[in-house]
């Protein structure tokens, strides 16, 4: 199998992923073939109130929400964690300013920019359209 370009997956996106949502399989296979994964530390944070959210909501039994847990957490191990550093935080109060993106979505995209900075190859995986259209990229489908 050949390795694909190393992506950001951002919180949408890997939650899509790991409760089998529209768009799920197509994104698990990226983030299998992945040469490298990155997250926010935002993204730690989304996806652990995802989790609460689950069992809040009594939708979902303990044996499936462990299965995300371990799922989320596979991802995870894996990937590149980018902090909340100085830089992200100041770019994302400015990032976009033609794009009526919500904060923790400018703080993705100010990660993503950053983090190009490093690799310029790196593509951001999100399934929230207003974000990816403040990238120039595509959503995840669904």
């Amino acid at each position: 199998m050949t390795a694909l370009p190393s992506c950001l997956v951002e919180s949408s996106a890997l939650l899509r992923t790991v409760l089998g949502q529209a768009g799920g399989t197509e994104l698990s296979t990226r983030l299998v073939l992945a040469r490298e994964i990155h997250v926010s530390r935002l993204t730690r944070i989304e996806c652990a109130r995802a989790v609460l959210r689950l069992r809040l909501a009594g939708d979902h039994g303990e044996r499936e929400i462990a299965r995300v847990e371990s799922d989320l957490q596979a991802v995870l191990d894996r990937a590149r964690e980018h902090s909340l550093s100085e830089e992200v935080c100041e770019l994302a109060g400015r990032v976009a300013p033609h794009h009526a993106l919500r904060t923790l979505d400018a703080v993705h995209l100010a990660t993503w920019q950053v983090a190009r900075r490093i690799d310029p190859e790196l593509e951001l995986l999100t399934a929230d359209r207003r974000l990816a259209a403040a990238a120039g990229v595509e959503p995840v489908a669904g």
